[in-house]
């Protein structure tokens, strides 16, 4: 149905640093999450490297001054994926003009649509929407058909 052809995807265009300026807040910084869901898609997943340490000089290089850590997957990771799922070839000119930068990146660090999304033909048993509960003012959690707050 419609759920399985849905996909929505939440990102932020910057990341914070980890460490407090001097005013108590945090200033800009490399990287971001994103988040994706619907009823296509592989959830229940993190993808991405995680580091394995936040101080400055770790052993991957990755964590800079100021609790800035360096991105290790790029914007176009999660976006050629998608833009194969709607249809563009993973190679080509089509794919060269909806994500211009991906062949800037080695390919293994580039989800592909298998990767994100689950085979059509397993989309026989869909994963249940969320359903909001009846009231706007209730505190309950919203629930799926099931019962189960994630299904």
């Amino acid at each position: 149905g419609l759920w399985e052809s849905t996909v929505v995807l939440q990102f932020s265009e910057f990341a914070r640093t980890l460490d407090p300026n001097t005013g108590e807040g945090t200033d800009h910084a490399w990287g971001g999450q994103h988040f994706m869901f619907g009823g296509s898609v592989k959830g229940g997943h993190v993808l991405g490297r995680y580091p394995s340490d936040f101080e400055q000089g770790d052993a991957e290089r990755l964590a800079l001054s100021r609790g800035r850590m360096v991105p290790t997957t790029p914007w176009d990771a999660m976006w050629k994926g998608t833009a194969e799922w709607f249809g563009i070839p993973a190679t080509g000119p089509e794919m060269d003009k909806v994500l211009p930068m991906h062949k800037n990146f080695p390919q293994n660090i580039l989800y592909n649509e298998t990767s994100l999304f689950r085979d059509p033909d397993d989309l026989s048993a869909p994963t249940a929407a969320p359903v909001p509960t009846q009231s706007p003012t209730s505190s309950a959690a919203p629930t799926s058909p099931t019962g189960a707050l994630f299904p």
